[in-house]
Order: C-alpha cells, then structure tokens, then sequence
C-alpha cells in the first residue's frame, strides 16, 4: 500500500556524474599520504587503494573535490544484517581524521601531534 499526499508528485532522478567511482587524482593521492603519515604517527596503518565502487567520497571528487574514503572504524559485513564494527578502532580512527582536519590547512604538509 502506497501513501499518498494530495496534490503531492515525487519524481526520482539519478544524476548522471554521480554514480562513477571515485578517479584517482593528484590531490587525492596528496591526501591519502598525509592519511598514511598521520595513521603512523598514532602507531597503525592505512592503505590507499581504489577498488572501482562508488561512494559517498565520490559525490564530492565527481566536484574536483579530494576526498578519501574508508577512513571510519574498522569492521566488517558491510550493509548486511551482521554488520559490525571493532570498538577499539573508534578513538584511532577518530585521531586520524582530527589530524588530518589538523593537517589540510598546513601548507608545509607537515602535522605532528601535540603542536
């Protein structure tokens, strides 16, 4: 069953640039070795790899916009009933988005913690 809203029409449209994958730029890549830099500094790793999907990041990179995405906690089962996350990620990879917030008005590309 249908509810409907008199004198209410919704039409859905998919805008054409906004579905391609994300395209690997040198911004990004900028981007994605300060993500690296600063994940090593608070003691882990993070991987900059394309995987061809589209994502929220690719709204803002179909823009000229560099983005990066994956960068929440870590965890698995994505968009499934058994979905999860590990609790011990969270703080880590909240550090690293500060640092990289921290980091993008640095013109030297040089954030450390503490300063």
């Amino acid at each position: 069953m249908r509810d409907r809203i008199a004198g209410v029409e919704l039409t859905l449209e998919r805008a054409p640039d906004m579905k391609a994958p994300m395209v690997q730029t040198p911004e990004i890549l900028k981007l994605a070795h300060q993500a690296q830099q600063i994940a090593n500094l608070l003691g882990f790793s993070v991987n900059h790899v394309l995987t061809g999907g589209a994502s929220d990041a690719s709204y803002a990179t179909a823009h000229g916009v560099p983005a990066l995405d994956g960068l929440g906690p870590v965890g698995g089962l994505d968009h499934s009933p058994d979905e999860y996350l590990v609790l011990s990620s969270v703080a880590p990879r909240t550090a690293l988005l500060a640092g990289l917030i921290a980091s993008i008005g640095d013109t030297q590309g040089t954030f450390t913690p503490g300063q």
